[in-house]
Formats: C-alpha cells, structure tokens, sequence
C-alpha cells in the first residue's frame, strides 16, 4: 500500500482533519468501527450523523482513545489540539480525544485495502498497534497521493504495447492466412 502523504487541501469545515505523519517512516491513521468492525483510515472528511456522532462518508463511527463513539455536544464549536483532543473553542471544554494508530513499513506488509479508503490488518489486532504519533489539524484534508503525470506516462506505456501486440497479431493471421492458401493449392 503506497502511503506517501497527499498534497493537502484547507477547507471550511471544522470536521474535516488531517493527520500530519509524525516519525519518519511511520503513517498515522485514524480509528473508526462499523458493525463491529474496526478499521484505519487517512480519510478525516468527517461528517456528524443525525446524533451528532462523528462519522466518515461510508457511515463508520469515529472512534475515541476510550474506543467509544465520538459524540459532538449541540452548539460546539470544534477545534482540535494536536495530540487529537477535541474541544469546544466557546467553552474551551475537552470533548473526546480522536483514536489513531501509527504503522511502520513492516505492518504496512500487512494492511489490507478495504471499501471506502479504510484498512484492515490482515492479522492481528488494530487496537495493539502502537498511539498515533502524528499532528491532528483541522479545517484541512489529504489529497489523493496518485501521481498523475507517472499514471499518464504508465498508461501511455501500456497502450503502445497494447498496440505493438496488435500488429504482431495481425502479421500472424497474415502468414496463417499464406499459408492455409499454399496448402490448398
């Protein structure tokens, strides 16, 4: 899995985060559940449900360091610290502490790509990978890590070869062709 940071993206909500990859080396994520299911995701375009609990775009609960739903309260105004405290500027009172996880290159191996830009581990446990070790900001999003320029140049690629079959295909059929010919004379 390619998790170099994307480019990043300032918005005007103040549920949208972004998780500035702490260690070198290492990639920070964010923990959220659905069906009792537990997940890590880069994504922080968090919306609030009906309930006011913060959720991704596919409807999984943001998870909190106590693994419990994060749940705004009516009126808040959300900020974040950079340790992943939530709190109300207003009031300056804390409201949860987002869950994130930290991977190195050897668990990288075992993340498994899942719906909606989340992962899971293909073994193990995500709740013993070690805290996060990056910087919560708000009003900000992660950008696609694609390079377009190299997707282009690599699709380019593929359609000449793509192609250079083609011909070598079509003088086949051509000599098959000579040759059924020469035989039924």
């Amino acid at each position: 899995v390619n998790l170099v940071q994307g480019n990043i993206q300032m918005t005007n909500s103040a549920t949208d985060f972004f998780l500035d990859d702490g260690a070198a080396g290492t990639t920070s994520f964010f923990v959220t559940s659905k069906n009792d299911e537990t997940f890590l995701t880069r994504d922080g375009s968090f919306t609030l449900n009906s309930d006011r609990y913060l959720q991704t775009s596919s409807g999984a609960f943001v998870m909190g360091e106590n693994n419990e739903r994060i749940r705004i309260p009516e009126g808040a105004k959300v900020a974040v610290q950079a340790d992943g405290t939530l709190y109300d500027e207003v009031t300056q009172n804390n409201i949860a502490r987002l869950q994130t996880k930290t991977v190195d290159a050897e668990t990288n191996a075992r993340l498994v790509q899942r719906e909606n830009k989340s992962f899971t581990l293909a073994e193990g446990n995500i709740a013993n990978l070690p805290n996060g070790t990056g910087i919560v900001k708000n009003h900000m999003l992660e950008n696609s890590n694609v390079d377009m320029t190299k997707e282009m140049a690599d699709l380019m690629t593929d359609q000449k070869m793509i192609q250079a079959s083609q011909r070598v295909m079509t003088s086949f059929d051509k000599i098959y062709e000579k040759e059924a010919n020469e035989i039924l004379r």
